[in-house]
């Protein structure tokens, strides 16, 4: 089945080429016809109004007026005009027959006129085949009766146009006969032969067909060679283009200086551009897999130092759970100590008292000392003064014994201020550590938050090329379009 859409383009160029001159050709011979026609029509009239003129002058119509009134073809006036009407025709080879009827047109639809007058052989043809004589109603071609009309109408000589009936084909000029009052009574009709006009029309049309045909072979034929040639460019760029959708990259096609040349030339450009992006869109795919690479081991690490901060967070979780404990323990100590040095402070208030009180004392014991010494000298009351120095003495002892025993108890004092100071030392180093700990932690933090903002870059460049790629191939899209191709319907 025809179908015009699948059809090439070199098949579509001849076909509308074909259509063309079948159509300028067509209307070529139209034209030349109907001209030749006219003119074959107008030199036929021309010579037969020029030779039927001659003849109409000499017809006298007082004997016309005669013959209608004889009603017979053998009157005498019948037969004078019957010799006038084979002389017309037998001195004009062009004229077929002369004869003479009646103006009235009657009948069913008013094409028939009345028979005046005949030439010999159209009276043998009307009496033996249609039994009609003169004065009997015959019915004229539908042009004869529309020509007699317009004659009527305007009283002059009047052509038929080229009609065919039983006798040939003719055209006909039509003269008005009238009477001494000017009353048209009868029409003078000449039929000219037609025929030559057909068939010169006919030869005419033979010979233009043939004249097309040759024509129509020859400009197919160099439609051909020249649309061949033309498109010859475009079946290399619809190689190339097939070429290409296979993958091959490297492919030329011959180029011209016409328009489909300069075509081929930018698609061979456009393949320059390609290979040209192609091969960048290697160098950064390749460059985009080592960063991919370098990604993947960024990632490991961040992985990594993800699990070092954690730790690290961990351990500064803990560390400053245990600095708050050791702060809450060094708080209990400082309130221990705080507790310790005032009864410190109390038993130092009391050792002064009771040094003091010694001291007094010692002084009364060095004073009944002295008296006693003094005493012994005199020995005089030694006995009494033995017993009050020993009671001062058991005094003192007590006294003594009560400031050692106070001594003691601020030794003791002491050495759990000692004891305290130490712990407090040490949790103030365990602290100190937590602290140190805490800041590599931090440094640890800071360096994997420099890597993270290290991946954050190469992250960042690979996207810059990414984008750049990407502007590539949008560039590469600008110069060369691909829709897909749909698949042919059956």
């Amino acid at each position: 089945m025809f179908n015009w859409r699948t059809l090439s383009f070199f098949h579509k160029n001849l076909l509308l080429s074909f259509m063309n001159i079948i159509l300028i050709g067509t209307a070529l011979i139209c034209s030349s016809y109907f001209n030749q026609r006219s003119v074959l029509t107008d030199q036929l009239r021309n010579q037969i109004e020029k030779n039927t003129a001659e003849w109409f002058s000499g017809l006298d119509a007082g004997l016309v007026r005669k013959a209608v009134k004889e009603q017979s073809y053998d009157g005498p006036a019948q037969t004078k005009l019957r010799a006038f009407l084979d002389a017309v025709s037998e001195h004009n080879p062009n004229i077929e027959h002369a004869y003479i009827f009646g103006t009235e047109l009657g009948g069913k639809n008013r094409l028939s006129t009345s028979i005046v007058a005949m030439p010999t052989p159209l009276r043998q043809d009307m009496e033996r085949k249609w039994k009609l004589g003169v004065g009997d109603m015959y019915q004229q071609p539908a042009e004869v009766a529309q020509a007699l009309g317009k004659m009527l109408d305007t009283s002059q000589p009047v052509f038929t146009d080229i009609y065919q009936d039983s006798f040939g084909e003719f055209t006909t000029i039509i003269y008005p006969i009238m009477d001494e009052t000017n009353k048209k009574f009868a029409y003078f009709a000449v039929d000219a032969d037609a025929s030559a006009i057909r068939d010169g029309l006919q030869r005419l049309l033979v010979h233009n067909i043939l004249i097309l045909a040759g024509f129509l072979v020859i400009c197919l034929l160099l439609q051909y060679l020249v649309v061949k040639g033309t498109l010859a460019p475009v079946k290399a760029l619809i190689s190339g283009i097939e070429e290409v959708s296979r993958g091959r990259l490297d492919i030329r096609i011959q180029t011209g200086r016409d328009d489909l040349g300069r075509v081929n030339e930018r698609f061979n450009h456009m393949i320059c551009r390609m290979n040209e992006i192609m091969a960048k869109v290697k160098q950064t795919t390749d460059e985009v897999s080592e960063s991919a690479k370098e990604l993947s081991v960024i990632c490991e690490q961040n992985d990594s130092n993800a699990n070092i901060i954690n730790r690290n967070i961990n351990e500064i979780s803990d560390n400053l759970r245990v600095q708050a404990k050791a702060t809450a323990d060094s708080a209990l100590a400082m309130s221990d100590m705080a507790a310790v040095i005032q009864s410190v402070t109390e038993n130092s208030t009391s050792l002064a008292r009771e040094a003091e009180l010694l001291r007094q004392r010692s002084e009364e014991g060095m004073e009944i000392v002295h008296r006693l010494i003094e005493s012994v000298q005199t020995a005089d009351d030694a006995p009494e003064m033995v017993k009050r120095a020993t009671d001062v003495f058991m005094n003192m002892q007590q006294a003594i014994a009560q400031v050692a025993e106070q001594v003691q108890h601020t030794w003791a004092a002491t050495a759990e201020i000692s004891a305290g100071i130490q712990e407090m030392k040490a949790s103030s180093d365990h602290l100190s550590a937590m602290i140190t700990s805490t800041a590599a932690s931090s440094g640890q933090i800071s360096r994997s938050v420099e890597e993270q903002w290290a991946s954050i870059a190469a992250i960042t460049a690979s996207s810059n090329k990414l984008s750049m790629m990407a502007e590539e191939l949008q560039e590469l899209t600008s110069y060369f379009m691909v829709a897909e191709e749909e698949p042919p319907k059956t």
